[in-house]
């Protein structure tokens, strides 16, 4: 087999390994939208993938996400009722500036060491448009990363971020109401039942 043959060979074994459909890829509870997303994704019940968007078999997708168009997803954990706008970047890999060369070429298993760090993103996060999320992060439940943010270090719980690098401008809630939201553990609910969580919290202000 020469060296065209393997590349074709290659070429295949990716395709066959990866989704690019329109409807119920996975169940009849997931919609992905003529995305890259490999077979392997653990996506949970009522998530959306919208058309354009690449997944590597290496993250996990929580319940009831949406994932916008054209995002990027690499080595990423992402928690339930997180909202991800278009052209969302997260996880991509870092290539180490300290070496005397940053080509991939160089590394053993470049992939591995690109994406070592490991990424977190809580519940419910709403990550804005164009935004760009680099490994070694934790974005805490209830976060707000705004439009076109450069998230490079870990974000605290409920706080609302923005710039490049992101920074804190404001929490969402009061502590009392952190702490009744946090009591709740709503995002552990379907969507029927946070609702009526929502109205017990919002009541007992």
């Amino acid at each position: 087999m020469d060296t065209v043959d393997r590349i074709f060979l290659g070429l295949r074994k990716i395709v066959a390994n990866t989704v690019n459909s329109v409807v119920n890829i996975f169940r009849k509870d997931v919609l992905v939208e003529s995305s890259a997303v490999h077979r392997s994704v653990v996506i949970g019940t009522g998530s959306q993938v919208k058309v354009g968007t690449a997944i590597d078999p290496a993250s996990t997708i929580g319940s009831y996400v949406y994932i916008g168009k054209y995002c990027n997803v690499t080595r990423a954990n992402i928690g339930s009722y997180v909202s991800i706008a278009n052209g969302v970047s997260i996880g991509q890999g870092e290539h180490d500036i300290t070496r005397i060369s940053t080509n991939s070429l160089f590394y053993e298993s470049a992939y591995d060491e690109l994406t070592k760090e490991d990424l977190i993103i809580e519940e419910d996060v709403w990550i804005g448009a164009d935004s760009i999320v680099l490994r070694g992060v934790v974005i805490g439940r209830g976060a707000v990363i705004g439009a076109n943010s450069v998230v490079t270090k870990s974000v605290p719980r409920y706080a609302v971020v923005v710039g490049a690098p992101a920074r804190v401008i404001k929490y969402r809630f009061s502590n009392d109401r952190i702490a009744s939201i946090e009591k709740s553990e709503w995002w552990t609910y379907s969507p029927t039942d946070a609702r009526l969580i929502f109205k017990r919290i919002t009541e007992n202000v």
